[in-house]
């Protein structure tokens, strides 16, 4: 049977419902996402038989990387002022992190390798107190900032806790990250169980690095 064509006002029908959720979202950009619930949520936690500061000293210099992290490896963090910090490699406010990434997705078993152009700006670093007995964590935030808030946002946040294990510190690394916005339901539903898998082998990799027993320690 043949098919007749729609005509142009029907087709208008059908574009309007898309055309006012587009006029919504981009009129309640400036609504704090961080308020509601994201989307996509992964994360990893693992312990780590080192004080905090040490974990700390190899995660916040992006320069070990390459060593350790399965998933983000070749990261190069650059200044406000776009200049590239080189061997420094240490984690401040202000500065964007560039980084080839290798993800895994819900299509591929192999990781889907591209590159982040410096869009992930560092929004935290802080670290405990020199002195004093109160519970000490060293924490880093970074958002992707490569797409308007009001489609789509990542937030990334690293945590380390030192903790007291059988006669030596201990620390406790937790990684997260997040995603909010209309995007991110495609998001997710492709990178959704590849995220977690990645942040798994992320954290495995740094406590293999710390402990001396090499990087990589997690699921690749």
């Amino acid at each position: 049977m043949p098919t007749v064509p729609l005509p142009p006002r029907t087709r208008l029908l059908y574009l309007a419902p898309a055309f006012m959720v587009f006029l919504s979202l981009f009129l309640n950009r400036n609504k704090p996402y961080l308020d509601t619930k994201p989307i996509l949520y992964a994360s990893a936690t693992i312990s780590i038989q080192a004080p905090g500061s040490t974990v700390w000293t190899t995660f916040s210099n992006t320069t070990t990387w390459r060593e350790w992290n399965p998933w983000c490896r070749n990261a190069y963090l650059i200044h406000p002022t776009g200049v590239e910090e080189g061997a420094r490699g240490l984690m401040r406010v202000g500065s964007s992190l560039r980084f080839d990434v290798w993800m895994h997705t819900r299509f591929n078993d192999a990781p889907w390798h591209f590159s982040q152009e410096g869009k992930d700006i560092i929004t935290a670093v802080e670290v405990p107190a020199k002195v004093g007995s109160g519970k000490k964590v060293w924490r880093a935030e970074w958002f992707d900032e490569s797409s308007p808030d009001w489609l789509l946002r990542c937030r990334r946040e690293s945590t380390i806790e030192e903790v007291e294990g059988e006669g030596v510190k201990e620390s406790v690394f937790t990684t997260t990250a997040q995603f909010y916005g209309p995007f991110a339901w495609p998001v997710s539903a492709i990178i959704g169980e590849g995220m977690q898998r990645d942040l798994e082998a992320m954290a495995g990799g740094l406590r293999g690095f710390v402990e001396g027993k090499g990087g990589h320690d997690g699921p690749l």
